[in-house]
């Protein structure tokens, strides 16, 4: 008599995963989705700041333009607004004038150094104050 096995022996190559490798591939795709997370993150931060700083850039530059407009002994009698709304976004602005000759005798000049600073509270960095500085000098 023949005698039926009721064990069946299963091919040596296969052809799917196990449980480990699935587990080792799930862990390391929720890195890389992890990651790039992150990475959008600080991109729209680094986004917001750009766009704060520019518009303080922007700011700065009309006023360095105003007080180009005034005269040397103008200048310096100038009143320096506190705050400036912009986009929702408040702007402190200040500005300091420091005379500075440059030259002797005939040909001495008079310049001014003008700085203007506008600085605004960083939400995005726990109420960081930045500050962004245009220096120039004005005849």
């Amino acid at each position: 008599m023949r005698r039926v096995s009721a064990v069946r022996q299963l091919p040596t190559n296969h052809a799917g995963f196990t449980l480990l490798e699935v587990l080792i591939a799930s862990l390391i795709l929720a890195i890389g989705l992890l990651a790039m997370a992150m990475l959008q993150i600080h991109s729209i931060e680094s986004g917001a700041f750009g766009q704060k700083a520019t518009q303080a850039a922007m700011i700065a530059e009309h006023e360095r333009n105003e007080l180009a407009s005034l005269s040397y002994d103008d200048r310096e009698s100038a009143e320096e607004p506190v705050t400036i709304d912009a986009n929702g976004e408040q702007y402190q602005l200040s500005w300091t004038i420091t005379p500075t000759p440059s030259g002797t005798g005939v040909n001495a000049v008079n310049l001014q150094l003008i700085q203007v600073q506008v600085s605004w509270t960083d939400e995005l960095m726990n109420g960081k104050t930045r500050t962004f500085t245009l220096s120039t000098l004005m005849n």
